[in-house]
């Protein structure tokens, strides 16, 4: 076979899927995006804070985590905590999650954490995860917020 002819045969072959790729380009530039560009709507801004001290109960099964939540635009929202306390032997990690009222003005409440891994929880000091996430009413609008500290954990 001379090269010619290789070359010939290989241009038989990509010829269809050039017009393929051509002809869906032509396609995706014909279709009208005005009905995309019409139902924009804005995200959904959400804000959650964590305080600097949360609370262990006596036997160190659970932790209240106060929060913050700021979701104007929404009616309701769920806060989840995940807490993480390193000791010298291991680590304990919990979590808990709280539904929130939202309104145009912050909403203050507490998160209970449960431990779940590694023993109970004790006074000191621990790595907190928050997130929040909630959607505008009747509409597929939604948004996320996310934070992280240290907080201290002292007993209540």
């Amino acid at each position: 076979m001379t090269p010619r002819s290789l070359i010939q045969k290989t241009w038989k072959k990509a010829i269809p899927a050039v017009a393929a790729v051509a002809g869906g380009a032509a396609i995706a530039a014909a279709v009208p995006v005005q009905s995309a560009v019409g139902s924009y709507s804005p995200p959904l801004l959400l804000r959650v804070q964590l305080a600097s001290q949360a609370a262990v109960t006596p036997k160190g099964h659970l932790v209240g985590v106060p929060v913050q939540v700021l979701c104007p635009g929404a009616k309701v929202g769920l806060v989840r905590v995940i807490l993480v306390q390193r000791k010298f032997f291991g680590v304990t990690e919990g979590s808990g999650a709280e539904a929130v009222l939202c309104g145009k003005k912050p909403t203050a409440g507490v998160v209970w954490a449960r431990e779940r891994i590694g023993g109970k929880f004790s006074p000191g000091t621990a790595e907190a995860f928050a997130i929040v996430y909630a959607c505008k009413p009747a509409s597929p609008v939604c948004g996320t917020d996310q934070v992280s500290r240290r907080v201290h954990l002292s007993s209540s």
